[in-house]
C-alpha cells in the first residue's frame, strides 16, 4: 500500500515526490537576512559579472580566438577554474576585502577620472548595476571598468597607452576597451 501525500504537517514535516517516489523531510524556513557583509557579496558579484559581459571571448563569434584580455585571463587562471571565476575571486579577495578598497578608491577619484571612465564605459557597452539594500547599492559603469583596468595592471601585465588607473586619459582607455573586444584572429 503506498501513499501520496504533499505539503507540510505540523510546521515541522514536508511530504513531497521526487522522480516519482514519495519522501519526507524536515520543513525549512529559507533565510535572508540582508546583511552588510550579504549585500556586499551580492554587489560585488552582480557588478564585476556584468563587467564581464563586456569581454569578447572565443564564443562570440566562429573563428576568433577572442579578446587579448580574454587570452591572458583564460592564461592566468587556475587548472580547473574558469577566467571569469578567477577574476571575481581576485576582484573580490578575502572577506571582499579587495572589492571594498577599490570601491573606496573609485569614491575618492575625481570628478573628471570618473567621467573619463564612464565614457569609455559606454563604448564598451558596459552598464550600471544597483541593488535593492545594504551600504552599497550601486556600482557605476565607470567603477566597473575601473575594477578591469585594475586586474588587467595589476594581474594580465597590460600596461596603459596613456594615463594611469587613478588619472585615466581617454586615448588609454580607449585602447584598453579594444583590448577588451577586439577578437584575435
Amino acid at each position: 500500500m503506498s501513499l501520496d501525500a504533499s505539503g507540510t504537517v505540523g510546521k515541522t514535516a514536508t511530504f513531497s515526490k521526487w522522480n516519482g517516489r514519495n519522501y519526507v523531510r524536515l520543513r525549512v524556513i529559507p533565510m535572508n537576512p540582508q546583511t552588510d557583509a550579504q549585500n556586499l557579496a551580492r554587489v560585488a558579484i552582480g557588478s564585476i559579472g556584468k563587467a564581464t559581459a563586456a569581454v569578447r571571448t572565443k564564443f562570440y563569434t566562429a573563428y576568433t580566438n577572442g579578446s587579448q584580455f580574454y587570452i591572458d585571463a583564460v592564461g592566468i587562471a587556475p587548472t580547473g577554474q574558469s577566467w571569469n571565476s578567477h577574476l571575481l575571486k581576485v576582484l573580490i579577495g578575502v572577506g571582499q576585502a579587495a572589492f571594498s578598497a577599490s570601491h573606496t578608491e573609485y569614491t575618492g577619484l575625481g570628478s573628471t577620472p570618473k567621467s573619463v571612465y564612464d565614457t569609455a564605459a559606454d563604448a564598451a557597452g558596459i552598464q550600471d548595476f544597483s541593488f535593492g539594500y545594504g551600504s552599497i547599492t550601486s556600482v557605476t559603469k565607470g567603477e566597473m571598468l575601473y575594477m578591469l583596468v585594475g586586474y588587467a595592471l595589476s594581474n594580465l601585465g597590460y600596461t596603459l597607452s596613456a594615463g594611469t588607473l587613478d588619472a585615466p586619459d581617454a586615448g588609454g582607455l580607449s585602447d584598453f576597451v579594444s583590448y577588451l573586444q577586439d577578437n584575435v584572429v
